[in-house]
């Protein structure tokens, strides 16, 4: 009778606990968007082998890597590719690259992609993960530009400088006073300046829009510089930036909602620490006209004194629907643009109120989606242990009243029987 009772216990929590396990397999394989997570199913997986570059999606929108625009380990390939390389950038293939070094001066190195493959790029992410050693130098240069001839054109020749000049609009390649670019190069540039009198790091962001008319002032660290200034103060960065701590410095635009963030981090993306943002950009981070390209570039500039720059990664993300419409739509299409609001409300904390312009409120992320993620995952296992030890443990209960009640009904049938025993040994002959 208890072998009995005790087997159907057993049977009945393995049915529970199977009926726990396909309905959460279940909600999980039918959902492509779960708290706000692209999963591709088992079946989308094998039908789609180019999942394998998308990350995320929210509302309609995905994050998808651009491996054109991007750089990793081994470099070798990739910069032969897909980048080019100035001033004393040294690469090390399975290590790092150096643009300067200790213990060297009057040098400057460089990194810009060169226009190979997909670089119209118009919503997407710029990741730079590198590390300053050493640095008495000048600082850095992070720049979305949309010239790179002055990198790669044989310009020794007089002739061919004055065409360069004409058609540019007189950007002028041979100067490096932008942290290792031209002073005049257009497009954003962040300006990581290391040589300050606080000994402490400061960043500034500029816009050079007309090369004509807009350029970086080195002389006087920025201050008087003609190009147009985005931070209206200078941003004082961790002082431990200088002393070899491996950071990450994260461009985000969008140009379809004008939007634009500058995160970096020092503790390798798990916090990031915004810089700056702007909702409404009154201007378009320009583009090569004849292309529609947009270039990434790094520099580090050690002039009087020296410093160690070293370039670890570049990621590039671009952001696009999700179903692979049109991409020219995603610029002008209003859809595209509520999705846009909605992807970076859930991707970087950030919200646009309807009917205002740059009306928002920024809900710092301390933790990026990964963690949250995995976070997530974890929370649905120890739900799901939560669960199982509580009918486990209900179980128990159930079979130790039935035990405890087993027995007062044999006691109550031995006393029964007692008595009725008793009563008949009283009875007269």
């Amino acid at each position: 009778m208890e072998y009995n009772d005790e087997r159907r216990n057993k049977i009945g929590i393995a049915v529970i606990i199977s009926l726990l396990f396909f309905i959460f397999h279940t909600h999980n394989n039918t959902n492509e968007y779960t708290n706000g997570i692209y999963i591709p199913t088992l079946r989308q997986k094998l039908d789609q082998p180019t999942f394998s570059h998308i990350r995320r999606a929210y509302n309609g929108l995905i994050k998808v890597r651009n491996n054109d625009v991007s750089l990793f380990a081994p470099y070798l390939d990739k910069i032969n590719n897909n980048w080019h390389v100035g001033g004393s950038t040294m690469i090390r293939n399975n290590g790092f690259i150096q643009l300067t070094r200790s213990g060297e001066t009057n040098r400057a190195g460089s990194l810009l992609s060169n226009g190979v493959g997909d670089n119209k790029i118009n919503n997407f992410e710029t990741v730079y993960d590198f590390k300053l050693q050493d640095s008495h130098g000048d600082g850095m240069a992070f720049v979305m530009t949309s010239e790179n001839g002055f990198i790669w054109k044989d310009l020794t020749s007089s002739y061919a400088l004055r065409q360069y000049l004409i058609n540019t609009n007189g950007i002028l390649p041979n100067d490096i006073t932008m942290m290792g670019f031209p002073k005049n190069l257009p497009g954003l540039a962040i300006i990581l300046r290391t040589n300050t009198m606080s000994q402490i790091p400061e960043c500034d962001i500029f816009l050079n829009l007309d090369p004509s008319q807009h350029s970086y002032d080195f002389e006087s660290s920025g201050r008087d510089s003609s190009s147009i200034k985005l931070n209206q103060y200078s941003i004082h960065l961790n002082k431990n930036l200088l002393n070899g701590q491996r950071t990450r410095l994260r461009v985000i635009y969008l140009e379809s909602i004008s939007f634009l963030k500058i995160d970096i981090s020092y503790t390798q993306g798990q916090t990031w620490e915004e810089l700056y943002i702007n909702l409404n950009l009154s201007w378009e981070l320009p583009k090569n006209q004849r292309s529609g390209e947009r270039y990434i570039g790094i520099s580090s500039l050690a002039k009087h004194n020296s410093q160690s720059v070293s370039l670890f990664s570049i990621w590039t993300n671009e952001f696009h629907w999700s179903n692979n419409r049109d991409e020219t739509m995603e610029i002008t299409n209003d859809e595209f643009k509520k999705d846009a609001l909605n992807f970076i409300q859930s991707e970087y904390g950030v919200v646009i109120k309807s009917g205002s312009s740059g009306d928002t409120t920024n809900q710092p992320k301390t933790q990026t989606s990964w963690i949250r993620s995995f976070g997530w995952i974890w929370l649905k296992i120890i739900g799901i242990i939560i669960i199982l030890v509580i009918i486990y443990l209900m179980s128990i209960y159930l079979r130790v009243i039935k035990k405890h009640i087993h027995k007062l009904k044999k006691k109550r049938l031995r006393r029964m029987h007692k008595k009725n025993y008793k009563d008949n040994m009283l009875l007269p002959i």
